[in-house]
This record gives C-alpha cells, sequence and structure tokens, in this order.
C-alpha cells in the first residue's frame, strides 16, 4: 500500500508540472514568433509568385496586408504585457492566443494557396517546354503503353493490366 502511494504522489507531480511546462505554449508571447515566420514564408513566396507572374497576386498580397495589420496589433498587446500574470489575462479573458493561431492558420492559407498556384503554373510551363520538344523530335512508329489501373482502396494493384499500341502518324 506504501509504495502504491508514493508512485500516485509522484505521477501527480509529474502531471502537474506537465500542466505548467505546456501552459508555456498558450502564452501569447511564445506564438508571437511562430505567426512570425509563417507571414515571412507567405510573404517570399508571394515574392516568388509575382516573379513568374501568377494570377491574382494583387489578391494575396490585400489579404496578407490585411493579416498583417491584425498581427502587428495583436503583437503590440503581447508586447505591452511583459509578466506571466499579465500573459495569462490576456491568454483567458481576451483569448489572444487562440486569435494569433487563427491568424497563423489564415496565413498558412493564403501560402498554401500561393504554393498551389505557383506549382500550377511551373507544370504549365514544364507541359509547354516539353510540348515544343515533343514537336521538334520524331517519334518511333509505334509505341507499346501498359495501362495497370489501381483503386486506391486497394493496398496492391489489380492483376489484369490493359494494354495498347500508339502509332505516329
Amino acid at each position: 500500500m506504501q509504495f502504491i502511494t508514493i508512485l500516485s504522489l509522484i505521477l501527480s507531480f509529474l502531471a502537474i508540472y506537465g500542466d505548467f511546462y505546456n501552459l508555456r505554449l498558450l502564452l501569447p508571447r511564445n506564438v508571437v514568433p511562430s505567426v512570425s515566420k509563417s507571414y515571412s514564408e507567405a510573404t517570399t513566396l508571394l515574392e516568388q509568385a509575382e516573379a513568374i507572374n501568377i494570377p491574382n497576386v494583387s489578391d494575396y498580397r490585400a489579404s496578407l496586408a490585411i493579416l498583417r495589420n491584425e498581427f502587428l496589433q495583436m503583437r503590440t498587446d503581447s508586447h505591452r504585457s511583459p509578466g506571466i500574470f499579465q500573459q495569462l489575462y490576456l491568454l483567458f479573458p481576451f483569448g489572444l492566443t487562440w486569435r494569433l493561431y487563427d491568424l497563423k492558420w489564415r496565413i498558412d492559407a493564403i501560402r498554401r494557396s500561393i504554393e498551389l498556384a505557383v506549382d500550377e503554373r511551373q507544370l504549365l510551363n514544364n507541359a509547354n517546354n516539353a510540348n515544343s520538344h515533343a514537336t521538334s523530335t520524331a517519334l518511333p512508329a509505334s509505341t507499346t503503353v501498359t495501362v495497370i489501373p489501381m483503386n486506391i482502396d486497394e493496398p496492391t494493384p489489380p492483376a489484369r493490366a490493359v494494354t495498347s499500341t500508339l502509332s505516329a502518324a
């Protein structure tokens, strides 16, 4: 009985320590660098997107400017409250940490849409380059292509395969 009591006391102290250790992740001052990094990555990607001339760059830039203004206000509120109790006050009544995480998720969503637009543009450019190279080179008289239909739900491809012969015109 004595051993179980001591073990439960040690586990209780570890749980309390874990709660306080993870509480730091909820303080606004610890979330601000993560949001700042996400914003800087999004602006860097937007500059790369402008270089390859993707559509709707002005929409992305306007959205990031609005989110930047929100972030600057939240960062100022966080820096004005340096103490632990002041940070906890920002956390619970004002929900600043949750608003910062929400802002980070919105910035990440814009960054992902910019990445998709950049990837789309690069695939389009690669396809155009491949088409220009394909028209300049001669194709063999006949080419055999084996197509294996796959079902996403099945872990292995089915046994049957469809074979077709393509001939150059």
